[in-house]
Parts: structure tokens; sequence; C-alpha cells
């Protein structure tokens, strides 16, 4: 059984959990893979200290889940696996509708300046602008639970 205590305009809720405006929240599990089926090593993004930076990988793929619904929490796996998981509100929040976002190959994914529907970031901390580009194609998304 799930206890969420009170922070930022948070609701406590046992078993789901709800915003402070009454609005379920949604979980999911999103395991980000290129078009070959393997995991990306999200911490390869990482800045030197650790922290996701500005404009990098996972702040983009955020960027697109969040056409989908609001994200309301979020966490990197410290792992090789690629796993995000991520607390969404809104009607459009499900594993299929989120699951579009990442599929470069889909019609409903976004096309970007270049010409290609791959998702460009910036490689470094210190990139001014996107100089990277990554398939992510293979991304898998399955609806999940608070724990």
């Amino acid at each position: 059984m799930a206890i969420v205590t009170n922070n930022n305009n948070l609701g406590t809720a046992i078993d789901n959990l709800y915003t402070g405006h009454g609005i379920p929240t949604s979980f999911f599990t999103v395991t980000v893979k290129d078009s070959s089926g393997n995991a990306i090593d999200l911490r390869d993004h990482d800045s030197s200290a650790g922290a996701f930076h500005k404009g990098g990988l996972v702040e983009k793929l955020l960027g697109l889940a969040q056409t989908r619904g609001t994200i309301v929490y979020w966490n990197v796996k410290d792992a090789a696996s690629g796993i995000i998981t991520v607390g969404m509100e809104g009607e459009f929040a499900t594993a299929t509708n989120l699951a579009l976002v990442f599929d470069n190959n889909n019609e409903d994914s976004s096309s970007y300046a270049d010409g290609t529907d791959a998702v460009p970031f910036r490689a470094t901390a210190s990139s001014t602008s996107d100089d990277a580009v990554a398939d992510v194609s293979g991304t898998t998304v399955a609806a999940d639970t608070l724990v």
C-alpha cells in the first residue's frame, strides 16, 4: 500500500496519487531503447556532476512525454537499463499514447528541423545547441503503479 505525504500541493493518498485538484496520476515505466531494441544508458548523458543537463536527452524525452499529459513525477534508474519512471496526469496519459511519441517512425512523432524524426539533444552540459541525435524508436512504455 503506497502512501504519499503532502508536498508541493499534493494531497495524501493511499493506493492512488491525486494532485490538489483531485486528478488521478498514472505511472509508467519508460524503457528507452534504440531501433535495435538495445537499452540506452541514460547515465551517459549526465553532466560531470551527475545531474542531467539542460537540453540533454533526458530533458528532451520528458518534453516529448509532456505532450501527452502533465508530468508530476519522474525518476531515472541509476543503471544501464534506460528506465525512466514517469507519473503523469491528464486524460491522454496512457501507455499507448505515451509510446507513440517515442516511435520515430510513427506519424504522431515530431519531425525536427533536420528533416528526421530522431530526437536532437545537447550532448554535454557545455553545449549551446543541439549537437547530437538519438534514435529512440525501440522505446517501450508499460503502465505501472506507485510503489
